[in-house]
């Protein structure tokens, strides 16, 4: 898309749409958490044969999920009302009532995607997530085919934007009827349960901690580098993140397979299958983030040159910064699913906070000091260091595991992948 962006728009008007994206990107922490702990306590729950509790869990997502976007919503009309939010974020060729429109459209989707993925508890539970996944997979295609038509044809941008929110109406009717043929379920002020509600406080706003940190460690570095660098450096540095992001995007899609399995094994108590999983993910993930490297360090900057059809000037440095800190996040990451399948991530998010907090304080410092913008993923490198050592951890505690039998499990994963 890189190359139809800049073709079409330029680099200032991209800019302008990196930011609106990344401050819009900031409203997807607004569910607290709570369709991830939702997800977990039904697959377990499920398990268990508590139907009545499944019901209420699903309902009580829903009813806590529509008061917050009310709240967000009316709170973000007030602002593009009466705030001027293009001297607030330096948005340099789109105009006022334009950005306001927009920021609003965007904001608009991403609630309605939250909605759609609450039934995606119900996958997992059936063991049927690949279906959530390929579903929410296809409206991130059609909005991005409507957003690369849009750009082609020189629609307006409010009109692209509009049009991307269809995908997900959509989808999230869909997944209603869809997921009812699996397993029963209805809405009613009787459905919610408060109590039930209260206990999924506290593991919500552990999660809660995770998009907050991803949106500082991503719109909120962005926002600093434009800041301190301007548009053509943060679009700069936005590629490049792009060009060895598909990585983590592999990586990903291990992540989200084993999850649904790690909260079923819990449920039932299996730790020798939790054990199998989290050795087994981490060894397909490590061996696909090396070799996915390895392929990005030959051909990056051909690749990199002809995406952005030569527009932008090719940064190995920190192409090779990106790399290094994303074999680092691979270390924890995957690990990572084991404590979030089973709500046991409140520490985790809390770290994770607290140092990634501390990483765009050392990104400010940096561009205070020493303005190089391939030093900016090194400060990222330091606390996914900092964090695979403590999630390893925590994980053979809560799996029963030991370091040499984790070890030796993916050494034997990794033999078996190099046979193949």
């Amino acid at each position: 898309m890189i190359p139809i962006f800049l073709n079409n728009w330029g680099i200032d008007k991209y800019g302008d749409w990196i930011v609106l994206t990344s401050l819009s990107g900031f409203l997807t922490m607004t569910d607290v958490g709570l369709n991830s702990v939702t997800a977990n306590q039904f697959a377990i729950r499920y398990t268990e044969g508590k139907k009545n509790e499944c019901n209420s869990l699903i309902a009580n997502n829903y009813f806590f999920l529509s008061i917050l976007s009310i709240i967000f919503i009316s709170a973000s009309l007030l602002y593009l009302v009466f705030g001027n939010i293009n001297r607030d974020f330096d948005i340099r060729v789109t105009s006022l009532k334009v950005t306001r429109i927009v920021f609003f459209l965007l904001e608009i989707k991403i609630f309605i995607f939250m909605f759609s993925t609450i039934p995606n508890a119900i996958y997992r539970a059936v063991s049927l997530f690949s279906r959530a996944m390929f579903l929410d997979n296809l409206v991130r295609l059609a909005e991005t085919i409507f957003l690369f038509t849009g750009v082609t044809l020189k629609l307006d941008i409010q009109l692209i934007v509009f049009l991307m929110l269809t995908p997900g109406i959509f989808i999230l009717i869909f997944k209603y009827f869809d997921t009812n043929k699996y397993i029963k379920y209805s809405f009613s002020t009787t459905s919610i349960n408060l109590r039930l509600l209260r206990s999924t406080v506290l593991p919500s706003f552990g999660f809660l901690a995770f998009p907050v940190s991803n949106a500082i460690v991503q719109q909120g570095i962005t926002l600093v580098v434009n800041s301190f660098m301007g548009a053509s450096a943060m679009v700069l540095f936005n590629t490049t993140r792009t060009l060895v992001g598909f990585i983590k995007q592999l990586t990903n899609i291990i992540a989200m397979a084993v999850w649904p399995e790690l909260s079923i094994a819990y449920g039932k108590k299996d730790y020798k299958k939790m054990q199998n999983i989290h050795h087994n993910s981490v060894a397909i993930s490590t061996a696909l983030t090396v070799f996915a490297s390895i392929f990005v360090m030959c051909f990056g900057k051909f690749i990199y040159e002809v995406w952005t059809t030569n527009k932008l000037a090719f940064n190995g440095y920190l192409m090779m910064s990106f790399l290094l800190m994303l074999l680092a996040n691979n270390g924890w990451y995957t690990s990572s699913m084991s404590l979030m399948a089973t709500n046991q991530h409140t520490k985790l998010g809390i770290y994770y906070l607290v140092l990634a907090t501390t990483s765009i304080g050392m990104v400010y410092i940096l561009m205070l000091i020493y303005p190089k913008i391939e030093l900016v993923p090194v400060c990222l490198l330091i606390i996914d260091t900092l964090l695979s050592i403590w999630v390893v951890k925590r994980v053979l505690i809560l799996t029963k595991d030991n370091f040499n039998n984790m070890l030796s499990g993916i050494y034997t994963q990794l033999n078996f992948i190099k046979k193949l």
